[in-house]
C-alpha cells in the first residue's frame, strides 16, 4: 500500500478481532504500530507474534491513558501518522432495561475515548506538521435497527458525526478522518452476540446473512484491508465520509 511505509500509527482495541487484523495489515504494510488494547495480556502476545512495533495496556475511557499512549508511540517512533479509533465496549440493551452503568460504559469507551484519543493524536500530528489520517471503526449498526442495541447502536451513530465534524475541523492542519461500517463479521464479539441473543452462533449466522447481497459474514482482514487504504496516501483526496463494509447490508 503506497504511503504505510515508514509512517507510525497507533490502533486502539488492538489484542483480537477487527482490530487485531488492522494492526497486523498496517505492520505488514511497513509502517510502525503501537497495539494498544485494556487486556495487556492478550494485545502483548498478539503484538509480539506479529513481529513488529510495541503493545501497551490502555483504558481509553481515561484521558490520562490517551495522552499517555499518544506520548510513547511519538517517543518509540518519533512521529504520528495514522490513529485507528477502534477500541469498543459491545454492551446490548433495550430502550426499557437499560441502566446508567451501560450508558456510562458504552459511551465511556465508543464516544468519550475515540475523542480523546482523537484530540491527542491530533495535537501530536499538529505539532509535528504531519498530514495525517485518522480512521474511526463505527458500525452498520448506526444505520440499521437491531433489538437491544440502544446503546451500542447509539454510540455508533455518534462516531459518524464524530467524524465529520472533525474532518472539517482537522482539515486545515492536513489532517484527514474517514470512518468504516463493518456489517456482519466474524469475530469472537460473534460469540457474544449470539449467547446474548439465546441463539448458537451457527444460528447468528444464518440470521445475519440472510439479508445480505454476498451471502456469507465478513472476515476481519477486509474490514483491515479498507482501513490500510483509509490510512494511506492512496486515499489522499477522502475525508469526512464513510465507507461501508457489509456484504451488501445497507444497498437493499
Amino acid at each position: 500500500m503506497r504511503g504505510l511505509k515508514g509512517k507510525a500509527a497507533i490502533v486502539t482495541g488492538a489484542a483480537q478481532g477487527i482490530g487485531k487484523a488492522i494492526a497486523e495489515r498496517l505492520s505488514e504494510e511497513g509502517a510502525d504500530v503501537l497495539w494498544a488494547d485494556i487486556d495487556e495480556q492478550r494485545v502483548q502476545e498478539s503484538q509480539r507474534a506479529s513481529g513488529g512495533g510495541v503493545s501497551m495496556k490502555v483504558d481509553i475511557s481515561k484521558e490520562s491513558d490517551v495522552e499517555h499512549m499518544v506520548s510513547i508511540a511519538v517517543e518509540v517512533f518519533g512521529r504520528l501518522d495514522i490513529l485507528i479509533n477502534n477500541a469498543a465496549r459491545f454492551v446490548f440493551a433495550t430502550a426499557t432495561d437499560i441502566t446508567d452503568e451501560d450508558w456510562d460504559q458504552v459511551l465511556g469507551t465508543n464516544v468519550r475515548g475515540t475523542s480523546f484519543a482523537t484530540k491527542h493524536a491530533a495535537r501530536a500530528m499538529v505539532a509535528a506538521k504531519t498530514a495525517g489520517a485518522i480512521v474511526n471503526i463505527a458500525s452498520t449498526s448506526a444505520f440499521v435497527a437491531q433489538p437491544g442495541f440502544v446503546p451500542y447502536s447509539t454510540s455508533k451513530g455518534a462516531i459518524l458525526q464524530m467524524t465529520r465534524v472533525s474532518a472539517l475541523d482537522l482539515g486545515k492542519a492536513g489532517i484527514r478522518v474517514n470512518a468504516l461500517c463493518p456489517g456482519p463479521i466474524l469475530t469472537s464479539g460473534s460469540a457474544r452476540h449470539a449467547a446474548s441473543a439465546g441463539k448458537t452462533l451457527e444460528e447468528l449466522c444464518q440470521e445475519m446473512t440472510e439479508p445480505l447481497i454476498i451471502k456469507r459474514m465478513g472476515q476481519p482482514s477486509e474490514v483491515a484491508a479498507a482501513a490500510a487504504f483509509l490510512a494511506s496516501e492512496e486515499s489522499s483526496f477522502i475525508t469526512g465520509t464513510t465507507v461501508t463494509i457489509d456484504g451488501g447490508l445497507t444497498a437493499i
